[in-house]
């Protein structure tokens, strides 16, 4: 079998007329010069029982011509159509059709857009007393939802040590009074401070009548300069609600009624433990070791008003008592 190169890969091509590996035609008389070929024979045939088995070709048929081509063909070679057609890529299809209807669309849109941008530039500058006067009347009417912090009915009130003893073994008046309103002398709670039993503090437990959110503790002491001079009062106290989480808080050591800040979760009862005092001074020659604390106040409002936390004032009406006490 003559051998040929292919003129356009460098193959090696038997007799075909087309390049089995690129597919382009092959002269089968390269340079034309009409030169003669060398005669050769393919001498004695071997005998027959030495023949080595021949293994079939695996042929692809052509889909042009049907001619038999070997499988590793990539084109044909009786007419050099490429064997192995794959599918074609085929471009995505566009997410949004720009029709001329889809354009007029986005025209009109584009236009509203501008109106509306025109109208409302117009109303804001064109009349600023009605624009503040809206602003103003949608604060007040936000001022006026709001549900401001209100006295709480306490139930009951327990004085006790935090060993669980009762502290009115060692107290001049009853723990009820914290709570029944009269802020004067007649209505102070007190019990002798240095009577304590060691690695004990006096604690105060207020029980609502319903759940409640604390907002705030309004803390009365004696309301005379010179007899709370005289007495014990408190200086730190741990206040929790049914979470049993402390907040440590401290009160200032003053005569009077004082404000201290403090927002519960939804809770049944409030536990003031007073764990340091203000130190009792002489004054006029008398020194007590009486503690003494005139009222407690507790507002806030009932837990499903949903109401918005706010400060008191420090100076609460003397009207806004809480409740009866015990």
């Amino acid at each position: 079998m003559a051998g040929h190169i292919c003129d356009n890969c460098g193959a090696t091509v038997g007799d075909e007329q087309f390049c089995p590996t690129c597919g382009s035609w092959v002269d089968p008389l390269p340079g034309g010069n009409g030169e003669e070929f060398e005669q050769f024979s393919l001498g004695e045939a071997p005998p027959a029982d030495s023949q080595t088995a021949r293994i079939p070709r695996q042929e692809t048929q052509c889909p042009s011509c049907g001619s038999p081509n070997p499988a590793s063909n990539r084109h044909c070679e009786n007419c050099g159509a490429r064997l192995a057609q794959g599918a074609l890529p085929v471009a995505p299809r566009p997410a949004v059709q720009t029709t001329a209807g889809v354009r007029a669309a986005m025209g009109i849109s584009a236009v509203l857009l501008v109106v509306i941008i025109a109208v409302v530039i117009a109303n804001v500058f064109g009349d600023d007393d009605a624009a503040s006067t809206t602003t103003v009347a949608a604060i007040q009417s936000t001022t006026t939802a709001r549900v401001e912090p209100q006295p709480l009915t306490i139930l009951d009130v327990d004085c006790k040590l935090t060993s669980d003893a009762t502290l009115e073994a060692i107290a001049g008046f009853e723990c009820g009074k914290l709570i029944d309103g009269d802020a004067e002398r007649t209505g102070e709670f007190q019990f002798t401070w240095t009577d304590l039993p060691d690695g004990t503090n006096p604690v105060i437990v207020l029980k609502f009548a319903e759940q409640v959110s604390v907002r705030s503790i309004v803390w009365t002491n004696i309301k005379d300069p010179t007899r709370f001079a005289q007495n014990y009062k408190a200086n730190r106290v741990s206040i929790s609600d049914d979470t049993d989480i402390p907040l440590p808080t401290e009160i200032p050591n003053e005569p009077g009624s004082k404000v201290i800040p403090y927002v519960s979760l939804p809770t049944f009862t409030l536990t003031i433990e007073i764990t340091d005092p203000h130190v009792s001074v002489g004054t006029e020659g008398n020194v007590f070791e009486d503690f003494a604390i005139a009222e407690i106040q507790v507002l806030g409002n009932p837990a499903n008003t949903g109401a918005t936390p706010t400060t008191p004032s420090t100076t609460p009406s003397s009207e806004a008592t809480s409740t009866t006490g015990g």
